[in-house]
């Protein structure tokens, strides 16, 4: 029988050993590439800048497969939901192009306010910004009329309401400040719908067709179409940043998996 001595040197290496194993995983050169492996969502291909694991998405965005349903949410503003209309291929990677549409619009669900100015052509979902073809606006649903110079300043619409209401619905080119006894809904509309606005008979019904979201990975085609990488963050500061990574099968380079970087 071995002596306790011998036990305790055995025991010894084992806990030495342990460690080591489970610090190389991050360490091996494949490891960021594992990681952002394309994965599935239904009948949706998902991979870089759509991806599911926080490290292989786009900046300020989560991505969440739901009942093979594709969900995106922009951190800043995690209560308004975004639904993909499009099934997720590979021709709509290389498009860098989605058609988006907020699920409140969907049955009788309160719409979320928004409450919070940016930029009119970046949207509210991170680093993915509207086409031109959609204009980005606030809908006001009010139960006061606003006041004359405000009121100057708004378009007559449509409300977002299910059934009758009372209300006074109107829409800005744009994003305004909170006005007093209205509740504000930042969508995007079609420049056609645009130009005839009081025209619409369910305004609610032409928003659920969505709008087109775009983006511009500097990753992107040298990486992954090229050379076969994969895009990512190293972590969650760089992906805040913006640092994009190509992450390859023999490491993590700067521009592509043969730059040598």
């Amino acid at each position: 029988m071995p002596s306790l001595r011998n036990q305790f040197i055995f025991v010894g290496l084992i806990l030495l050993f342990v460690p080591s194993c489970s610090a190389s995983s991050e360490s091996s050169s494949s490891y960021y590439y594992n990681r952002c492996a394309p994965s599935t969502c239904g009948d949706s291909l998902l991979h870089f800048p759509l991806g599911l694991d926080p490290l292989c998405w786009s900046t300020n965005i989560t991505t969440s497969c739901e009942n093979g349903t594709i969900f995106m949410t922009a951190d800043q503003f995690p209560q308004i939901k975004y639904k993909l209309l499009d099934k997720l291929s590979e021709t709509v990677y290389a498009q860098k192009s989605v058609r988006l549409v907020n699920a409140s619009l969907f049955g009788c669900v309160p719409i979320p306010a928004f409450y919070g100015g940016c930029s009119q052509r970046w949207m509210i979902l991170g680093s993915l910004t509207v086409s031109n073809a959609y204009r980005t606006g606030t809908c006001f649903n009010c139960t006061v009329k606003p006041q004359g110079d405000i009121l100057a300043r708004l378009m007559a619409a449509p409300c977002l309401e299910c059934g009758e209401t009372k209300n006074l619905c109107y829409f800005y080119n744009g994003f305004m400040d909170p006005i007093p006894n209205c509740r504000p809904f930042i969508s995007s509309i079609p420049n056609e719908l645009f130009n005839n606005l009081t025209g619409v008979g369910n305004l609610r019904r032409a928003l659920q067709e969505g709008f087109e979201a775009e983006w511009d990975s500097v990753c992107g085609v040298a990486c992954m179409d090229v050379t076969g990488g994969r895009c990512g963050f190293m972590d969650e500061d760089e992906r805040t940043l913006g640092k994009e990574f190509c992450f390859c099968s023999s490491g993590v380079h700067k521009q592509n998996c043969s730059d040598g970087m």
